[in-house]
């Protein structure tokens, strides 16, 4: 059965030992041309096995089988096949592939299984508030909790109506260190500034229970969504945003920006570390290069790890970890799988973002 992509499917085909045959199968649908995917996969099975010697006979009873049951057509495949056992993923690319090394190759999953799967969209609108869950690419609208108001209208009833002592608040991340804000009382007069910082605090804290610590995206107009971001408090507040009212799109239409911001997120945490590591004092705290990189990954060291994306680097591997006696592997795709059976953090970015000659950097636990 194949499971869906994510990073705990991502670590525990990691924490595969032993040689490790890859077969990526794209996606093929009913009544489209090309090959059907059963076909793909002969073909790619019967490419590999002609390239490697010697080849591992612990594979044949397996890979046979599959061979025999796998699919005419359906989404991607990505498959994983170790003496011990057969575990295959969903696939989201369409570059088909057959990969015989030392570790599982993981290179096209990075991204599909790091950037968020399931996050909340926050419509603002000062006249009716939406809100969506977005799991697996799929968006569905969800009722709005008890407690909060459905617009500004509702919000400045229950501001008229509280004491001065519930009317403070902490200040949130975008007024630094201002300690308390004052929205107003009922002796008050109020200002449009107050009677949106009261509207947003009493979303932002009547979410949180369904949030549940999943990330929230916000989308309206560039007011509303700075007004959100001056009171907020939580903590999985993404960076990215969306300009435009939330009711000038369907589901699908939201869905798809929520993918691309859940990827935009996942690139600028990225960069984030590749800046970290670039400003480091401490150089006995970083690696760079692909063979000093696999050697401290190895040892369980790198904590965060970069990736200059579409980059390879073959070249014979450390005897220790040589499972497959193949002359050459890719360091970078072993120096992934390290980093992930000892629970490191890593980033696939664009490779405008980082130098040929920094194709691979870490910052060390130790």
């Amino acid at each position: 059965m194949t499971s869906k992509i994510s990073a705990t499917a991502l670590a525990g085909i990691a924490s595969q030992t032993g040689p490790c045959l890859t077969v990526l199968v794209p996606g093929h649908h009913a009544g489209t041309t090309g090959n059907s995917q059963r076909a793909q996969f002969r073909t790619l099975l019967k490419e590999v096995r002609e390239s490697v010697t010697p080849w591992p006979t612990a594979f044949d009873v397996p890979l046979g089988e599959l061979a025999q049951t796998f699919p005419e057509t359906g989404p991607g495949v990505a498959v994983y096949c170790t003496a011990g056992s057969v575990t295959s993923v969903s696939l989201t690319g369409d570059t088909p592939k057959s990969v015989l090394a030392s570790h599982p190759y993981l290179m096209p999953l990075l991204v599909p299984a790091y950037a968020a799967h399931h996050l909340f969209v926050l419509g603002l609108s000062t006249q009716h508030l939406r809100l969506l869950e977005y799991v697996d690419g799929v968006c569905k609208i969800v009722d709005l909790p008890t407690g909060i108001p459905a617009n500004l209208a509702s919000s400045r009833h229950s501001h008229r109506g509280e004491s001065p002592s519930e009317t403070a608040s902490s200040a949130g991340p975008g007024v630094g260190k201002m300690g308390a804000m004052r929205f107003g009382t009922s002796g008050d007069r109020e200002t449009a500034r107050d009677a949106m910082d009261h509207f947003c605090a009493l979303i932002d804290q009547g979410l949180r229970p369904l949030l549940q610590g999943q990330p929230l995206l916000l989308m309206g107009v560039k007011e509303e969504i700075a007004a959100y971001r001056r009171v907020s408090h939580y903590e999985s507040l993404m960076h990215a945003e969306v300009d435009g009212n939330i009711d000038s799109f369907t589901p699908a239409h939201i869905a798809g920006l929520a993918h691309t911001a859940a990827l935009t997120e996942y690139e600028r945490l990225g960069n984030a570390v590749l800046a970290e590591f670039r400003e480091m004092r401490d150089r006995a705290r970083t690696a760079l290069g692909p063979r000093e990189v696999l050697q401290a990954a190895a040892e369980g060291r790198v904590h965060q790890l970069c990736v200059r994306g579409g980059t390879e680097m073959f070249s014979p591997l450390e005897p220790a970890l040589d499972l497959a006696g193949l002359p050459h592997e890719d360091l970078i795709n072993a120096a992934v799988v390290e980093t992930l059976r000892h629970h490191g953090e890593i980033y696939l970015l664009p490779a405008s973002e980082m130098a040929v000659t920094d194709s691979v950097c870490a910052i060390l636990r130790y």
